[in-house]
């Protein structure tokens, strides 16, 4: 079984040497939805992408690497948890993903990041994030996209209780390949 796996991973790295290298990097804004809206009104981001990729395929892989913002509402918007107000600061986190793209047409695609969000708060957990998303590729140097993130971790409130919470933002962004 160790053999076996040892040559899929020498596979997998020998392939991926021998493939063409695709950086992105890129930043988005977003507006807050679902248990996000409750306490932010504004996000952003930013994204570092690499793909091994055949110059025209029609399926792209890589990994992604980024970071998202969550801007608290006014201070005077706090939470209630079991009749106790609580205070959200900006909640940040670092998605670190595996990303698919499939190409729809020369310059449409579709695809999904998919891993884990570490949490980079206070008081924040790290959890699942997922993103799919939707573009346009003009002339193989500039994407325009729409994606969908969604969070789910924990927010310690106290040292007893916790809010799973479930953050999700509707995006729009621009990526640069270098």
């Amino acid at each position: 079984m160790k053999k076996l796996l040892f040559i899929t991973i020498l596979s997998l790295l020998g392939y991926t040497t021998t493939q063409a290298q695709v950086f992105k990097l890129g930043a988005n804004v977003g507006i807050p939805l679902g248990d996000a809206s409750d306490v932010s009104n504004f996000a952003v981001g930013a994204d570092f992408y690499v793909y091994f990729l055949e110059a025209d395929s029609f399926f792209n892989i890589g990994a992604n690497v980024g970071y998202r913002n969550f801007f608290r509402k006014d201070s005077e918007d706090d939470y209630t948890f079991q009749s106790s107000d609580f205070h959200f600061d900006n909640i940040s986190y670092l998605p670190v993903t595996a990303a698919a793209r499939f190409t729809l047409a020369s310059t449409f695609y579709a695809g999904a990041d998919v891993g884990y969000a570490f949490g980079l708060s206070d008081n924040t957990d790290g959890g699942f994030f997922a993103k799919p998303v939707i573009g346009i590729d003009i002339a193989n140097v500039i994407e325009v996209f729409l994606a969908y993130d969604m969070y789910t971790a924990e927010y310690k409130l106290s040292e007893v209780h916790g809010l799973d919470y479930k953050f999700s933002s509707l995006n729009a962004g621009v990526l640069i390949e270098f």
